[in-house]
């Protein structure tokens, strides 16, 4: 799909470079316009499914800061010069939008933000969003390490440093936590061992942690289903299962070389699907019931890559 990943990319440019002239930081939410969905409206005397409120359109995330974009874009735009199938995507616009993103994530280490969850209330530290800085300044680095990257006029080495050090702030008894102030479990840092966190027992006991603390329902002692986290939020404590939490498990299972335990949680974790193949982003597996938005993007990209993690390689087919 080279021309939609182009257009994404054409995407991704214009909202770098409307940020870039504004000075201001990057919203985690944007319309196909590039402008954001705000402001946010609830509308009372409407229903979604089974009955559940409240109900609302356009989406106040959009004026949050959440830090931990910068990474991800970073990761996104990696492949382009990490991969020289995409050699001719290379520009100075692509270079300028790295090294600016490498520049907001030097910004924001130790920064208070509302996190990848998007909490409305209580913003912090988390460790989550020094993990995606930390990934997203490594993998510039080692764009710059081949020469490329021209117009790099800072230390990328100090910085990803600076994020290492913030997410080893969040350790405790061995194992990475939601923030140097939050000592609960969040089922998002399982992506330690996916971003190859250099860190090995922190890596595998943070996932070791993660599988115990958050599985869901006492009544499945090896659930293959977790919590996001088991924390007070805008809506009280999680009561469900996040779907994509599943599919992380299995993945970071699969990089640490525990693939047969992943594939019992993969093969699990597809019961969450509907008869038509498609997953929600919550479910509740003791009823079978899907809830939360449907269908869920990231969900099925959550399957997809955790399916290629324990996919043989060509080697074992071929």
């Amino acid at each position: 799909h080279f021309e939609e990943m182009e257009g994404f990319l054409r995407f991704l440019i214009g909202i770098g470079h409307k940020d870039q002239s504004s000075g201001d930081h990057l919203a985690p939410v944007y319309n196909l316009s590039r402008e954001l969905p705000l402001p946010e409206a609830e509308h009372p005397n409407w229903q979604g499914y089974m009955g559940s409120t409240p109900v609302r359109t356009k989406n106040q995330a959009a004026s949050h800061v959440q830090n931990d974009a910068y990474g991800e874009m970073m990761l996104t735009l990696a492949p382009i010069y990490l991969d020289e199938r995409f050699v001719h995507l290379r520009n100075k616009e692509h270079d300028d939008l790295l090294i600016h993103l490498a520049q907001l994530c030097d910004r924001s280490i130790a920064q208070p933000d509302a996190g990848l969850w998007e909490i409305r209330n209580g913003w912090q530290e988390h460790t989550f969003t020094h993990l995606m800085s930390w990934a997203g300044l490594d993998r510039a680095l080692r764009v710059a390490a081949d020469g490329k990257l021209k117009n790099l006029t800072f230390d990328l080495h100090a910085a990803r440093d600076r994020a290492h050090v913030a997410v080893e702030r969040a350790i405790v008894d061995g194992s990475l936590r939601n923030g140097p102030t939050d000592p609960s479990f969040d089922a998002a840092l399982s992506l330690a061992a996916i971003l190859r966190f250099p860190h090995e027992p922190i890596v595998a006991k943070t996932l070791e942690e993660i599988q115990k603390q958050l599985a869901l329902g006492s009544s499945r002692p090896n659930s293959s289903f977790f919590y996001r986290y088991i924390r007070g939020d805008d809506f009280g404590k999680p009561s469900s299962a996040f779907v994509i939490c599943s599919f992380w498990v299995a993945q970071a299972l699969a990089r640490i070389g525990k693939r047969s335990e992943a594939q019992a949680i993969l093969e699990d974790a597809l019961e969450s699907a509907n008869s038509l193949g498609l997953f929600s982003e919550h479910y509740l597996p003791e009823k079978k019931l899907q809830l939360g938005n449907f269908p869920q993007a990231y969900s099925h990209v959550g399957l997809i890559n955790a399916a290629f993690a324990l996919s043989p390689p060509w080697s074992e087919i071929l």
